[in-house]
């Protein structure tokens, strides 16, 4: 049984040196990031339990982490937000297909073309964040305290690993800031939408206000700044414009990597030439050609494929087997 903290990990001492309060203020999420460098663990789950068992013995840093895991967001407690909330569940429940489509392609590419996102993440992490936050999206019930809380460990992982091999310099800023992750959540909220209407199932105005609130509320949860939380559709347009650049062609690489490795583990014919018609058919054509995806001859007839097999599974039913299959198949899960 531990009943003391481990060593701290090298690093601490330095920053304490080094960089002044305002460094971890600028993260927005300074306690995890702390527990991150003071506990030389590697890996999100070795790390939560490792901060519960702590806080079971009275450890005040553990305690107040997973005290603040307990706040309950405005945008997923208020009364008058839940018919909108409820509307978003049920339509990722029901089109969770084409959901998780238009999210890793529609918006998990828009995150990779990012300047600044370019620097932090591998394919490996990319693949890792994404499913992570996959689950999250169309998952049947709003995300759990304990999910969460390993969310917010998983990123401040990643943004110390990304600092020790990157280089993360003042000019650049800190890796995986807060802005970042709320460029993200906000591209959810925005680009969402228009890729699924992109794929045939389009979002009503209720359902889209759902997905924002739903937004709204993990971002709360996950203790980024109030006034990166938007409180109505004018702000979150605002605030996704704000954070959100144009593809960055330097971008390319990465995007290819990760395209490709999804199509190597789609056991169908001609799955690199399917997927990047699919990604046409989600993203803008500016940032499609800033990126190097795919435009041949034949594209349209993979569209046209592909909504085929759209089709095809909706009409399987979400508990049919085949729809696993293809879920299986067709996303590399």
């Amino acid at each position: 049984m531990r009943h003391e903290l481990p060593s701290p990990h090298p690093t601490v001492l330095k920053r304490a040196e080094s960089l002044p309060l305002s460094f971890w203020q600028h993260l927005g999420d300074p306690l995890a990031d702390l527990l991150c460098t003071i506990y030389p663990v590697a890996a999100a789950d070795t790390l939560q339990a490792l901060i519960c068992y702590e806080a079971s013995q009275g450890q005040p840093l553990c305690q107040q982490f997973l005290a603040q895991g307990e706040l309950q967001p405005t945008h997923w407690q208020d009364a008058r937000y839940q018919p909108a909330l409820q509307a978003w569940l049920q339509f990722a429940q029901q089109q969770s297909l084409q959901v998780r489509w238009a999210w890793q392609l529609g918006v998990g590419l828009r995150c990779l073309s990012q300047t600044r996102w370019q620097a932090v993440w591998s394919v490996q992490g990319i693949t890792e964040f994404l499913r992570g936050l996959d689950e999250l999206l169309l998952a049947p019930t709003l995300p759990a305290t304990g999910e969460l809380q390993r969310l917010r460990l998983q990123w401040a992982l990643w943004r110390l690993q990304a600092e020790e091999s990157n280089g993360f310099s003042p000019i650049n800023g800190v890796a995986c800031a807060q802005t970042d992750i709320a460029g993200l959540l906000h591209d959810i909220a925005e680009i969402l939408p228009a890729s699924c209407a992109a794929l045939g199932v389009p979002l009503s105005g209720l359902q889209h206000q759902g997905l924002r609130h739903w937004c709204a509320g993990l971002m709360q949860k996950l203790g980024l700044e109030a006034h990166l939380v938007a409180n109505t559709p004018d702000e979150a347009l605002a605030l996704h414009a704000v954070l959100s650049g144009p593809a960055d062609a330097a971008a390319g690489t990465a995007v290819t990597a990760w395209l490709d490795a999804i199509a190597a583990r789609d056991p169908l014919p001609a799955a690199r030439r399917r997927l990047h018609a699919l990604c046409r058919s989600v993203l803008p054509d500016e940032a499609a050609d800033a990126l190097g995806i795919d435009n041949d001859r034949l594209a349209s007839l993979w569209q046209r494929a592909g909504s085929w097999v759209r089709k095809r599974s909706s009409s399987l039913g979400s508990g049919a087997s085949g729809w696993q299959q293809l879920q299986h198949h067709l996303l590399a899960r």
